[in-house]
């Protein structure tokens, strides 16, 4: 009968950990939903979506009354997400669990945003 030392169950238990850990960061790493620009001058909403070939969005300009506004381009790679508008606005940011912090582009113009999770409850206000 093999022995085994204490030394090799702390080696498994900390691989079993770190397998149970790394499925629960993968995981926790769910970038659909939707999220709202925190910058009170814009009352905008992106909706995120997981799609067979990866990812979809659109945009709910709550000022303008404009929804369901598709995206051209939404990528994510696991911490960087980009975003392009058929406008030519584009938002590069980095994922941050409940946030993405990140600088919105148009032309030679940029401006840093943060979009924050939106609970499925949650109803946006429109401010007028």
């Amino acid at each position: 009968m093999k022995k085994f030392s204490v030394n090799q169950y702390s080696k498994t238990g900390a691989i079993i950990l770190a397998m149970i850990l790394s499925g629960l960061f993968i995981q926790a790493q769910d970038i659909t939903g939707q999220w709202k620009i925190q910058e009170e001058i814009f009352q905008v909403i992106i909706h995120i979506n997981k799609t067979d070939k990866g990812y979809a969005s659109t945009l709910d300009d709550l000022d303008e009354g404009a929804f369901g506004i598709p995206m051209i381009a939404t990528t994510f790679d696991g911490s960087k997400l980009l975003l392009v508008s058929p406008i030519g606005i584009s938002f590069e940011g980095v994922f941050k669990t409940d946030s993405i912090v990140g600088i919105a582009t148009q032309g030679d113009i940029s401006l840093p945003l943060t979009l924050k999770r939106v609970l499925a409850e949650e109803k946006p206000t429109v401010i007028p």
